[in-house]
């Protein structure tokens, strides 16, 4: 005997067919696809999909459409500190553009830059100036921005910053290269196309399809991140300067990368990257600068904001460390 599904409505009972039996059983799957979609839209904050321009230094959000730059992933935030600089070098001028990430631009942390005037660039360049005595003046240009990576810095250098004419080019690039990224390194990198979502069919473009088809795949590349670029990458940025920097006829140094370490508030050495500066160096007969043994100290927590970003006092020892570091390789062409 078929078991009859009835309900209640009011105080009149309704039997239904097997046409609304189904029609009842469609509409409670759509129901609860539609509450799934809606929870893992919510409560779901990780990527579902391989996607680019994921990165550590940004907690791995997505770089917004409206910075994409095809070759440096993102465009510099607040260009060269917002001061604005003529491409030809202004007369009895030496030039130093310093390139690097948030350390050379200057971050202040919780999304805050520190002012121009405690920046080690601006201390360095008035350490030079005070130097010159007025025999000739000396224009540091600052090119740093937060996140880049030594390959971002190679490309920024060769696409925009040698135009203006710089004499010495002072990179820092590592902490970056040696952070993560959750699908793809930096040389595998792509700007995706405004297309790509429009070309997505209707599963494609549902949270929970792609949480189902890719939980497995997003879960093991997030607990096993790529590194950014590694070592043997980073040798090769830095030699591409080099190299350039020959082409173009302008002098380059290179800054030691470090970070802070949290336990004994000591240098903390990213020595696979140190190590390829040192093989650099042997090669191409290029001045490599290490800030270590200015640093190093009980006061070091007192020099950073956090673990790889210095505070103004941190950034004045800095100045003054490359300034004698640097010594006649600097100032003979500023004189």
């Amino acid at each position: 005997m078929k078991k009859k599904v009835v309900f209640l409505m009011g105080n009149k009972m309704y039997q239904l067919t097997p046409a609304g039996r189904f029609c009842l059983l469609f509409l409670s799957l759509v129901l609860s696809l539609v509450i799934a979609e809606l929870i893992v839209r919510i409560a779901v904050n990780f990527p579902l999909e391989k996607e680019y321009l994921r990165f550590y230094c940004y907690n791995h959000n997505k770089i917004p459409p409206d910075k994409y730059d095809k070759d440096l992933f993102w465009k510099p935030v607040e260009e060269f500190k917002g001061i604005r600089y003529a491409k030809r070098k202004p007369p009895n001028t030496f030039r130093i553009i310093c390139i690097g990430d948030s350390v050379t631009q200057g971050d202040a942390g919780k999304g805050r830059l520190l002012p121009q005037a405690q920046t080690y660039v601006y201390k360095l360049e008035q350490l030079l100036r005070n130097k010159n005595n007025g025999m000739k003046k000396v224009e540091i240009i600052n090119a740093g921005s937060g996140g880049y990576s030594s390959l971002q810095g190679r490309r920024y250098l060769k696409k925009k910053l040698w135009k203006y004419e710089p004499d010495l080019v002072i990179s820092w690039f590592g902490i970056n290269d040696s952070y993560y990224s959750l699908f793809y390194e930096d040389k595998q990198q792509k700007v995706s196309s405004a297309g790509k979502a429009a070309g997505k069919n209707v599963l494609e473009r549902s949270r929970l399809y792609l949480f189902v088809k890719n939980y497995y795949l997003i879960k093991n590349a997030m607990a096993h991140p790529l590194v950014r670029v590694p070592p043997n990458d980073y040798y090769e940025n830095c030699e591409g300067m080099v190299l350039f920097a020959k082409e173009k006829n302008f002098k380059i140094v290179f800054i030691v990368p470090f970070e802070v370490d949290s336990g004994n508030y000591s240098i903390k050495r990213l020595w696979e990257y140190q190590e390829k500066l040192d093989v650099l160096s042997n090669t191409y007969d290029c001045k490599v600068i290490n800030l270590e043994e200015s640093l190093e100290g009980p006061n070091l927590k007192k020099l950073f904001i956090d673990l790889c970003h210095p505070n103004e006092a941190g950034n004045t020892i800095i100045a003054q460390a490359i300034y004698t570091q640097l010594n006649e390789q600097m100032t003979e062409g500023a004189e």
